[in-house]
């Protein structure tokens, strides 16, 4: 990476296989003191071409499964790593670089489903509070098991990161290859301890599966994403050992982790809905009127969250970042981000995700 980007400030850009390979790039772009942008393969060609756009990379990191596809990508004035086929007369040396906390490490795009895709922009430092945020809250131990089950995106590498800078073991599933009837079977031999997926996963996980303890290494349930309702956490008494915790959270691609609602097998769920939890360390949480005025407990609206630790922004995209991300208004460095989402607090403070 340093031989063929250089000094050039371009993010690079990832496309690789799930797993190994995206792995090994994301740390090579990192050792490198590049930010990356992870190219999540499922996207129409075209789109891919509009991020790559965008990015302006110079360099898209692959390995020999999708490199014809990337030199497509990359086109005639691109350059394409193949992770594969790197040359053993490189130096294994570290490279002694300095990379600032407050520097990019990556960016991760939206889909661009309701429009053209945007980048959400992450430092470094904000990513580290992440992580020591949810270790902490979790429990993550280099005893754990970690499965690696989303694509390439920004839970993906959230997960990916949680699970190493612990010492924690990273187990990885191409769901695309091996497809959804595999993930129950999967989950059991490859002993896994921490399920971290979308609610639509965790269903798809224990379909199928008769009563009892069908998944004896599982200790927590890590979901999010979606909203989670009372028949999810039915499915997990049904199916899991007595010691298991259900954690419900709430985090979208310009947060962190926001809040946590942990659920026991005693724990009794009022409603349908299963509350999004409280807030963690470094995040605030309000919910606000058409006017942009906190609303009273059990009044639905806009979900804020006011955090140092928000996205930096969008990629190349002021005027969004402006519209979304608002200032501390007494300088501080408490920023507020409108999620667009809706929910209400209840009078503690706990926090109920709607929907948008």
């Amino acid at each position: 990476i340093l031989a063929r980007a250089g000094a050039n400030a371009a993010p690079l850009a990832l496309y690789c296989g799930a797993g190994l390979p995206t792995i090994i790039a994301c740390l090579g772009a990192l050792k490198a003191g590049k930010a990356f942008a992870p190219l999540d393969r499922r996207l129409p060609l075209a789109r891919i071409g509009q991020i790559l756009s965008t990015l302006e990379a110079p360099v898209v990191v692959t390995d020999n499964r999708y490199s014809k596809t990337a030199r497509q990508l990359a086109g005639p004035a691109g350059r394409t790593i193949n992770i594969d086929r790197l040359a053993r007369s490189w130096s294994p040396a570290n490279p002694g670089l300095t990379v600032s906390p407050d520097s990019t490490a990556y960016i991760s795009f939206t889909s661009g489903s309701t429009g053209a895709p945007k980048g959400v922009v992450w430092k470094h430092r904000s990513e580290l509070f992440g992580i020591r945020t949810k270790t902490n809250a979790l429990g993550i131990s280099a005893q754990d098991r970690v499965s690696l089950l989303r694509a390439n995106n920004v839970g993906a590498m959230r997960d990916m990161f949680l699970a190493l800078l612990n010492g924690a073991g990273l187990i990885v599933l191409d769901l695309d290859e091996n497809g959804l009837a595999s993930l129950g079977r999967w989950l059991r031999d490859e002993e896994i301890t921490v399920l971290s997926c979308v609610a639509t996963l965790f269903r798809h996980a224990v379909s199928g599966a008769k009563s009892g303890d069908n998944f004896p290494c599982i200790r927590l349930i890590h979901i999010g994403g979606e909203p989670v309702f009372k028949s999810d956490v039915e499915l997990y008494k049904r199916h899991f050992r007595g010691d298991c915790l259900f954690a419900n959270r709430y985090s979208i691609s310009e947060t962190q982790a926001v809040s946590y609602f942990f659920i026991g097998k005693r724990t009794e769920i009022a409603g349908e809905r299963v509350p999004a939890g409280y807030p963690l360390e470094g995040n605030e949480i309000v919910v606000l009127d058409d006017g942009g005025k906190p609303l009273e407990p059990a009044e639905i609206g806009e979900i804020a969250i006011r955090s140092p630790y928000l996205a930096s922004g969008y990629w190349r995209n002021p005027e969004l970042t402006r519209a979304k991300f608002l200032a501390d208004p007494t300088g501080g460095e408490n920023r507020t981000y409108l999620t667009g989402d809706l929910g209400y607090l209840l009078a503690d403070g706990c926090l109920v995700h709607v929907g948008r």
